[in-house]
């Protein structure tokens, strides 16, 4: 198949910018031709895009999107949020071929019951949930519910794998390998900097209660610089804390490896997960705590969380680290969920076999 790709922004490392990255590896893979178009891009994504030079396109957006297309006939579109979904929609109208939307967040934007979401709505073939609760929105928001579908995003588990911890990487960090060591990775924006503020001011006592506590910070957003400004001289003066200001990171995976815990939501998490790591779940809406089956709604629905002020946030830490079954329970029980739900290659099976279905049904 040929099929085109629209996404607005390819920069900032979030959930909605690996996915279309990790997608488009995954159907080049299996031998489609993908073209890509996006308002913007960084070179990172880019060089993570797996192609022979043959069967791969990008290009940015321009005034006209038929033109950018250039010599590429796509066979159908798959766009996603927010302002590409009409340039997918343009597309898919103009060339009578089919139209798929994947919704990324709590939002119906280009799909609702607006004159214009309604066009929309209705010249998708389906409209794609990345988890329950954004599926349950929908249906509410959407005149087209049967178009509706909950495919869950999917990690490569050939870039996300159990491994032993790099100590290259750990001495050329200066990681302290007899304490316990926290990895966050966060975007940093989106509200989902408030818990990693929140874990700066509490770093300091929970190392003094482990005794010792390396945390790294992984992430790169808009509160980036405050992040790293957080409660520095309290941090400074705690001989039992090294706090690692780490940005963005290439060599996720390796990180992950050497954490006794990885703090993060949604796509991080699951990366975690996929590395045999046990994760503490911490995003916009505050908390969830580790994950394990008793929780995985705040994996495929986004529920679950709460907001807990610093000693309930400090208990909760210092009592997970403390637990070694807790732990190892969440380590077998959370690889085994990726395994089950969130696989790249399962998940590609069930967009795959939506894409033939419409266009057999044309």
């Amino acid at each position: 198949m040929k099929i085109a790709i629209y996404a607005d922004r390819l920069e900032s490392g979030g959930g909605l910018e690996t996915h279309v990255i990790t997608q488009v590896n995954e159907l080049l893979q299996r031998g489609h031709q993908v073209f890509l178009s996006a308002n913007a891009i960084v070179p990172y994504f880019l060089e993570a895009i797996k192609n022979d030079g043959s069967n791969f396109i990008f290009a940015l957006f321009s005034d006209d999107p038929l033109n950018d297309l250039a010599e590429f006939k796509p066979d159908l579109v798959h766009a996603h949020p927010f302002s590409a979904i009409f340039r997918g929609y343009k597309v898919a109208c103009d060339l009578n071929i089919p139209l798929f939307i994947t919704i990324h967040g709590p939002y119906d934007f280009g799909v609702d019951r607006s004159p214009t979401g309604y066009l929309v709505a209705s010249k998708a073939n389906k409209i794609i949930a990345v988890d329950d609760t954004i599926e349950s929105m929908l249906r509410r928001c959407v005149d087209f519910p049967e178009k509706i579908v909950t495919v869950y995003n999917g990690i490569n588990r050939n870039d996300f794998y159990p491994a032993s911890p790099d100590l290259t990487l750990m001495k050329e960090l200066d990681v302290n390998a007899s304490w316990r060591t926290i990895v966050v990775v966060s975007r940093l924006e989106d509200d989902k900097e408030k818990p990693v503020f929140q874990l700066m001011d509490c770093a300091p006592l929970l190392a003094e209660r482990l005794g010792g506590l390396n945390l790294l910070i992984v992430g790169d957003g808009a509160y980036r610089d405050e992040v790293w400004e957080r409660n520095r001289a309290q941090i400074e003066n705690c001989s039992n804390l090294r706090v690692f200001r780490l940005g963005r990171r290439t060599d996720i995976s390796k990180l992950h490896h050497i954490a006794d815990l990885t703090i993060a939501c949604g796509r991080a998490a699951l990366e975690a997960m996929a590395c045999k790591r046990p994760v503490f779940a911490a995003g916009s809406k505050g908390f969830a705590g580790i994950i394990t089956y008793s929780n995985i709604s705040c994996m495929t629905g986004r529920e679950g969380y709460h907001c807990w002020n610093d000693l309930e946030l400090l208990e909760n830490l210092y009592h997970s680290l403390a637990d070694e079954m807790l732990l190892e329970k969440a380590i077998m029980e959370g690889y085994k969920l990726v395994e089950k739900y969130f696989d790249i290659q399962k998940n590609t099976d069930k967009v795959e076999s939506l894409y033939r279905e419409a266009l057999e049904d044309r």
